[in-house]
């Protein structure tokens, strides 16, 4: 786990390069599995990332080219639910198991600038549908 204190009066988009960055020098691996918000997602972030051969997992923001796609994927999870094509997930406790959500997974080529030249790599978009859960359900 890493933070960086900042004060508040700019994006953090930016931040998350230096966090990258001091980390990597720590601890002089890569493969390693950066998780954040969406604010992390931002495609220079993704990008260096891949540079660096490390490994993502976020939120894509509601914004740019992921926000004119959105409704495309919905409606291709709605066939894949029609179909019975959704891949169930399921939480599992001593008593039961629960289906708490259901999605499908896709893959899409990615480009974002790069200082020396582009970065380009294949990216997998998981779009999960999770239904509100009854009144009074406990999750585990």
């Amino acid at each position: 786990m890493a933070t960086a204190v900042v004060s508040g009066e700019r994006a953090d988009d930016g931040l998350y390069g230096p966090v990258i960055d001091r980390l990597e020098a720590g601890l002089n691996q890569t493969g390693l599995l950066f998780v954040g918000d969406g604010k992390m997602s931002a495609l220079e972030t993704r990008a260096q990332w891949v540079a660096h051969q490390q490994y993502y997992l976020s939120p894509l923001p509601l914004t740019g080219a992921t926000a004119q796609q959105m409704d495309d994927w919905i409606n291709q999870g709605v066939a894949h639910a029609h179909a019975g094509e959704l891949q169930p997930i399921v939480r599992t406790t001593a008593s039961e198991a629960v289906v708490i959500a259901q999605g499908y997974e896709f893959e899409r080529p990615c480009t974002a600038p790069g200082a020396i030249a582009p970065v380009e790599w294949t990216e997998r978009v998981l779009v999960i549908h999770s239904p509100p859960m009854p009144p009074n359900r406990p999750l585990g």
